[in-house]
């Protein structure tokens, strides 16, 4: 009992914590209550008690900081077998397939998806382990979008819906009798005429000018008389659903209003007039559209930020960079960084000098430039995450995501 610790009136409080070690572990941080007479009242026959009081819980609300609440984790053993969806296929390194989203290795070692049918417009793709199919990209000019509409994966994606009058846009969305889908819509919008299949601006098409398969001629004008030579850089055109027009070509204008002139302005390139009349560049810039000579584009005073590089005669198109960063012009106008085709890198300009790379999940771990980043990092067992981090292989450990494989331990077992 504690009582023999204590003198009658005396505070217990005074007992030492290297007296109490054999009782109490962490007696350093026990808090000592005398139970018994006031210290005023020390006179009292009245015996003295005493009762240990642990230190606060941080559960109970006690102080955090006193007792900081560190969560314990369960340990952890070295893992040797190919965790799911992982698997060994083959001369793979050990669990290198995803089974779960492998082409050549779907669900099972040497379940191959098929390949795609460009005859059908469709492709298959390993998703969640099973092979699913889908059909091919629409067209760059987006007049081809194909889709299953029958629901058939043995005749493909059989319907191209920008042109199906029984599937316009959509599977089952049928045009009226006698209407055109074009581009994916039943007729033409607002403003525009069914031509033969096509949606034109009767107002300005040079080849339906005004009505469908109406042509206007450069020679022959409406009321059948001829035309009179047109001036330099103009040229006759359909307009307010006319034939007979005088316009200027391209990017010339008439910014003298003297159309015997003709358009002697090319606001494509004129400094002094660049892209509409008047508008003057800054001395030492010019007058371009980003992109080769010629191109479509907006044309603009070059460049408000960076270097121009590129233009006629250097076989590159028009181009405002940074020297320090750009790979196509580093340091200089035109040097391109090599190494484009050097496996699983990139090529890097930094600061005006070039440079390689290696592309993510790769790395250059035998210090051979010439073959590239030949090192798969995600996978390999002796260079697991980063070149040198060697897994267990003894073991049998695999590498897996860059990241050598880890269990929890089983009951009894520490590593």
């Amino acid at each position: 009992m504690l009582r023999q610790f204590a003198r009658r009136g005396v505070p217990i409080a005074i007992v030492t914590c290297a007296l109490l070690a054999s009782v109490f572990a962490g007696c350093a941080d026990a808090v000592i209550v005398a139970e018994g007479p006031d210290r005023a009242d020390a006179s009292s026959d009245a015996p003295t008690t005493s009762t240990f009081t642990p230190p606060p819980s941080t559960e109970d609300g006690g102080d955090a900081s006193m007792t900081p609440d560190v969560p314990k984790l369960p340990p952890m053993c070295i893992e040797t077998e190919c965790p799911e969806p992982w698997a060994t296929c083959g001369a793979s390194y050990k669990c290198g397939i995803n089974l779960s989203n492998d082409n050549s290795n779907c669900g099972a070692c040497g379940v191959a998806c098929p390949a795609s049918v460009a005859a059908l417009h469709v492709g298959s793709y390993c998703a969640s382990g099973s092979c699913q199919y889908d059909c091919s990209p629409p067209s760059i000019d987006g007049t081809a979008v194909y889709k299953n509409c029958d629901g058939l994966i043995e005749n493909g994606c059989e319907v191209n819906i920008q042109g199906d009058t029984n599937n316009c846009g959509a599977c089952g969305n049928k045009c009226a009798q006698g209407e055109h889908c074009i581009m994916g819509q039943c007729g033409c919008p607002t403003g525009m005429t069914d031509c033969n299949g096509k949606c034109i601006d009767l107002t300005s098409d040079t080849g339906n000018c005004g009505a469908c398969g109406n042509v206007c001629s450069t020679t022959i004008a409406p009321d059948g008389g001829t035309l009179p030579p047109a001036p330099t850089n103009m040229q006759y055109v359909c307009a307010n659903s006319q034939c007979g027009v005088l316009t200027c070509k391209s990017t010339y204008r008439d910014c003298d209003h003297d159309q015997s002139n003709g358009c002697e302005v090319n606001t494509g390139s004129d400094p002094n007039n660049c892209a509409v009349c008047g508008n003057v560049c800054a001395p030492g810039k010019i007058c371009a559209a980003q992109g080769s000579p010629g191109t479509s584009g907006i044309p603009r005073c070059l460049c408000e930020s960076g270097t121009l590089c590129g233009g006629p005669g250097t076989g590159t198109n028009y181009a405002c960079v940074d020297l320090q960063t750009d790979i196509n012009n580093c340091g200089s106008c035109l040097n391109k960084c090599p190494g484009q085709n050097i496996p699983n890198t990139r090529p890097t300009c930094d600061q005006g000098v070039c440079g390689l790379e290696c592309v993510d999940g790769f790395g250059d771990c035998d210090g051979i430039p010439t073959n590239g980043c030949e090192t798969k990092l995600t996978v390999d067992g002796s260079n697991c995450g980063a070149c040198g981090n060697k897994c267990d292989l003894g073991a049998g450990q695999p590498c897996i995501e860059g990241k050598c494989a880890m269990t929890d331990c089983d009951a009894g077992e520490t590593h």
